[in-house]
C-alpha cells in the first residue's frame, strides 16, 4: 500500500489503528542546515519578565552563516570541517572548498549528499 501511495506523489503521513493517513499535492519543504561543533552558552537568556531558552555564541553564529550559503549554493545541508571531523563515516560527505562567512576567514565546507537509496537517506 506505501508503495502504491509512493508512486502516485502521497506521503504516508502516520498508521492509525487499521488505516492510514496520506497526504497528496502537499508542498516539498524547502530549508537549509547549517551545522558547526563547539562550545555555545545555551540555557534560558533575558531578563526576570522575558526570557527564553536559547544557545549562543560563535559556534551558534558559525552554524547560522553556514545555513545561509545552503540558499546560493543549492545544497540543503552544509556543515563545517569541524563537524567533518567528528564524522566516523563521511562516504556521503563531499567537499565544497572554502567559503566566505560573515565575521571569519573562509572556512572549508562539506555538503551532506547521500546516494540514493543508500542507508544514508533519510526514511
Amino acid at each position: 500500500m506505501v508503495g502504491t501511495i509512493h508512486s502516485n506523489g502521497g506521503t504516508l503521513d502516520k498508521f492509525i489503528e487499521d488505516g492510514l493517513m496520506t497526504v497528496f499535492g502537499a508542498p516539498a519543504i524547502d530549508i537549509g542546515v547549517g551545522l558547526d561543533y563547539g562550545p555555545a552558552l545555551i540555557g534560558c537568556v533575558g531578563s526576570r519578565d522575558r526570557y527564553e531558552y536559547s544557545a549562543i555564541g560563535d559556534t551558534v553564529n558559525t552554524a547560522s552563516r553556514i545555513e545561509g550559503l545552503t540558499k546560493d549554493s543549492g545544497v540543503p545541508v552544509l556543515l563545517s570541517n569541524t563537524v567533518y571531523h567528528h564524522i566516523p563515516d563521511t562516504r556521503a560527505l563531499v567537499s565544497m572548498g572554502t567559503m566566505s562567512i560573515r565575521g571569519h576567514s573562509a572556512i572549508a565546507v562539506f555538503a551532506w549528499k547521500p546516494e540514493p537509496g543508500n542507508s544514508h537517506e533519510p526514511a
